[in-house]
């Protein structure tokens, strides 16, 4: 699994090598937000299970008709989504504002990558509600209860908890139940939570054992659980009909891309919605958005955007250039971020010649449509980049784990006076202390007319 391993003797999180979850189940969903381990990882477990494609297919699927069901027939207009994983449309608020724009959404994900994709493109459209972003851990609830995106939410409304395509990485020692339950318990009474589950229950005993043989130590820690043990998750809880079913069974009067929904023993799922029963659930409080009523807590302040921050255990580099400690689950290289910054500055410096010299002979860039490969074309691209539009870039978050590293930046381009400010998402691979490969992602257009 792609969660940080805890170091209780270095009292620290230290990112593992190997295959990350979010970036193996893009490449099984047919994206390029992924590096070798991960396409790797996914090729081994497609030769194991010819009909994964189709499984995560029908994961994703599902998430269409739960956030579908939540907000056109459920009336939910806060939405929790738990492992956002990397974004490919239509996501769960490209659905829900097309249903409500004014549905709030918090996206939240451990995977520090994931989130700068997630800031990078899941933007509401004009005129819907705004978007949280929070990087956390399921398997640490009070750090999410407690965050200032969950805390703003209207504690005297539902809302919908979506633990999507996740539980079945967390171990049973580590408690799924217990972590779905605490996330209930402070949200608001009458709360729903949508999940969704791998299973080996319909596969053969021959693929099953196939399956269950493959090395952890290669593709991470992975619990398919039976219909009964999904069903331990939601005990308590009131069952939106109908119940705990086969992944393609939930509802399939809800799905619209024209597609039959896959057998199970393709799909290999279960799915479940499920709502906290008003009786048990501590009272409603007046006055607004005051949180989940069983935390005191103080308000939390949020970082401001003008320091290059990564949140965990890291190494920080300010605008100042001084050095910090945060508190998060990461160990970095530090030479990644001077590369990226480095990067950076000679950009804003019209530097033409410190710009190339950040690259490797045979770097590849990618933005938008525009593929640039080696320094001949980057040296083109940059130098009609720098004249013109006026580009200022301004770092506001950078990480980096070993040799790769991504950046978030506001970028303020000038024409005739006029300014426009747009937000990118950037993630290099380095090597030998230059860029080997980058890709970006900008928000909007570059063009002023």
């Amino acid at each position: 699994m792609t969660h940080p391993t805890p170091d209780h003797s270095a009292g620290r999180f230290v990112l593992p090598d190997g295959p990350r979850t979010a970036a193996r189940y893009d490449f099984l969903l047919g994206g390029k937000d992924h590096l070798h381990s991960d396409r790797a990882s996914g090729e081994a477990l497609a030769a194991a299970f010819p009909d994964i494609g189709t499984a995560v297919q029908e994961l994703r699927r599902f998430m269409h008709r739960a956030v579908r069901y939540l907000v056109a027939e459920a009336d939910v207009r806060q939405l929790v989504d738990v492992g956002v994983g990397i974004p490919k449309p239509p996501n769960v608020h490209d659905i829900a504002h097309q249903h409500a724009p004014d549905t709030r959404i918090v996206y939240l994900d451990h995977d520090p990558i994931v989130m700068a994709h997630a800031r990078a493109l899941l933007t509401p459209s004009a005129g819907c509600a705004p978007i949280d972003y929070l990087q956390a851990d399921l398997r640490n609830p009070h750090s999410i209860l407690t965050s200032p995106a969950i805390r703003s939410l209207d504690h005297n409304q539902p809302a919908g908890l979506l633990i999507l395509a996740v539980l079945h990485f967390i171990p049973d020692d580590q408690h799924p139940a217990d972590l779905v339950r605490a996330l209930l318990d402070g949200l608001p009474p009458g709360s729903y939570v949508a999940i969704s589950h791998t299973t080996f229950d319909p596969l053969p005993a021959e693929l099953r054992a196939k399956l269950e043989a493959l090395p952890p130590n290669q593709h991470g820690t992975f619990h398919a659980r039976t219909s009964d043990e999904v069903g331990a998750i939601v005990d308590g809880l009131d069952l939106v009909p109908p119940g705990l079913v086969p992944i393609s069974h939930w509802r399939p009067d809800l799905n619209t891309d024209g597609n039959n929904l896959a057998e199970p023993a393709k799909a290999a799922g279960y799915a479940v919605i499920a709502r906290t029963p008003s009786a048990t659930r501590h009272p409603t409080r007046s006055g607004g958005n005051t949180g989940p009523a069983q935390h005191s807590v103080q308000p939390l302040s949020i970082p401001q955007p003008q320091e290059v921050r990564l949140v965990g255990e890291m190494r920080t580099e300010s605008r100042a250039g001084s050095v910090g400690v945060c508190q998060t689950p990461m160990v970095i290289e530090v030479d990644a971020i001077a590369v990226v910054r480095r990067h950076v500055d000679a950009f804003n410096a019209r530097d033409l010649d410190a710009l190339m010299a950040g690259f490797t002979e045979d770097a590849l860039w990618i933005t938008g449509t525009s593929i640039a490969r080696g320094r001949g074309e980057l040296a083109e691209l940059f130098a009609g980049a720098m004249t013109g539009l006026l580009p200022t870039l301004v770092v506001q978050d950078l990480i980096a784990d070993g040799d790769r590293a991504a950046c978030q930046m506001t970028e303020t381009l000038t024409v005739a006076g006029e300014e426009r400010i747009f937000f990118i998402a950037g993630f290099y691979q380095l090597r030998d202390g230059h860029i080997a490969s980058a890709k970006i992602y900008r928000e909007g257009s570059a063009e002023v007319s």
